[in-house]
Order: C-alpha cells, then sequence, then structure tokens
C-alpha cells in the first residue's frame, strides 16, 4: 500500500528495493550486524524549521529541532506524526541506508505518491516512516 502494488520479487523490482531498504533501516536501528549498526546518534540542535534534518552523505547523527520535542506525539505508531516516525524519515535519507528524498509529505501525500508513482513512493521518506508506523493498523503479514 506504501509502496504501490506488488511488483515481483526480481532483483530491478521496487519490491526488492524496498525489502533492501527497510533491511538496512531496520539494522541501522537495532541489528547488531557492522557495519550499519550501532553507529547512529541523535543530537539536539537549534534549527527553526521542522523536527530534525541529516546529511544524507555522512551518516549516522539526526539533528534533532525544538520542534521535535515540543510537537511530535511520542509513541503514536497508528496515526499522525510521531518521534519514532521522524527518526526513521530520517534514517531513510543516508545514502547508505535508502538514500530517500522528500518527494511528498504526511500522510495523504504518501498515499498519493504511491498510487500515482510507486517507483517515486519507495524513494520518498515519509511513505518509510508510514511504513513502519502501521499508520493504517494493519494485520502483520504471515
Amino acid at each position: 500500500m506504501w509502496f504501490g502494488p506488488p511488483d515481483g520479487l526480481a532483483p530491478e523490482s521496487r519490491l526488492s528495493a524496498v525489502v533492501a531498504n527497510t533491511g538496512r533501516m531496520f539494522t541501522a536501528f537495532w541489528g547488531t550486524d557492522q557495519p550499519l549498526s550501532n553507529h547512529w546518534v541523535a543530537r539536539c540542535t537549534n534549527c527553526t524549521e521542522g523536527y530534525a534534518y541529516v546529511n544524507a552523505a555522512v551518516p549516522w547523527t539526526i539533528n534533532l529541532c525544538p520542534t521535535y520535542f515540543s510537537d511530535l506525539q511520542r509513541f503514536d505508531w497508528f496515526g499522525g506524526l510521531s518521534q519514532p516516525g521522524a527518526l526513521i524519515h530520517e534514517m531513510s535519507h543516508f545514502a547508505v541506508v535508502a538514500n530517500t528524498l522528500d518527494r511528498a509529505a504526511n500522510y495523504d501525500g504518501a498515499r498519493r505518491l504511491a498510487d500515482t508513482n510507486p517507483w517515486a513512493a519507495a524513494n520518498n521518506a515519509d511513505n518509510y516512516s508510514n511504513f513502519f508506523s502501521n499508520q493504517d493498523n494493519l494485520p502483520p503479514v504471515r
């Protein structure tokens, strides 16, 4: 749903790219395999726009703005903006993780992108944030 309809498992498929990207994000946050895991750090900054930002070419520092702490819900995994969702969004930007862009923002923009341009959705940070946040409260795939 967040990346358009399935297109097969061939190495060049969109689904294969999304699976590889989500695997690298999971490893970067929670894995024990090097070189992606246990390197990232969140740093508080005095930025005045947005919730957080990264330099995609220089991994592992996620810069958190004051609005990250004041405006975002701490653990709203089922809708709305959240602190975990912002971290996932920013982690996806790192070139060594998924190298995503900000093609469409928020829930509605990300859904529209998946419907109209699935390849662009596979390269959009908010699509990964929404996917990991399970904003539609979908049951787990078995």
